[in-house]
């Protein structure tokens, strides 16, 4: 675009390293080895309207985090245990959803539920230099069972 390039930015799309990922930041990720996604779709909520609907929190009653079957066997984690996700800014706690559909090294957890806020994991001082959008897919963050 003609107009990023007014503005000093590559007109073209370019692939940047998120500015917190095992990459850019391994010291970081030696303590918080996964890597988490916030705001995946849940097709029974609009973010975080209609949970006030008993139909649709029948489909969804409460927050959970996505996370590899191999991940959490090797971290002592099962189907609905209660786990803390924890980032360099917070922690939060919620139910575990054992999957097979998601990468080994992500886990995915939906935004929206107070009791389990996503938005507590979140540096929302590092932006987008051009959306001024904070990192809500690409975090560094640990999981552990809460005992």
């Amino acid at each position: 675009s003609g107009l990023l390039e007014e503005h000093g930015y590559n007109p073209l799309p370019t692939y940047t390293e998120p500015p917190e990922s095992p990459v850019s930041r391994p010291d970081l990720a030696k303590e918080f080895p996964l890597i988490l996604i916030t705001g995946p779709r849940v097709r029974w909520f609009t973010h975080s309207q209609h949970r006030n609907v008993s139909i649709l929190r029948k489909k969804m009653p409460e927050p959970s985090i996505e996370i590899n079957l191999r991940t959490a066997k090797s971290l002592g984690i099962s189907d609905g245990s209660i786990i803390k996700v924890r980032s360099p800014r917070g922690e939060i706690k919620l139910k575990a959803k054992v999957t097979r559909d998601i990468h080994p090294q992500v886990v995915s957890l939906p935004h929206g539920w107070s009791e389990a806020n996503a938005n507590a994991l979140v540096d929302d001082m590092i932006r987008d230099p051009i959306s001024g959008y904070p990192s809500f897919r690409a975090l560094l963050c640990q999981v552990a069972r809460d005992d």
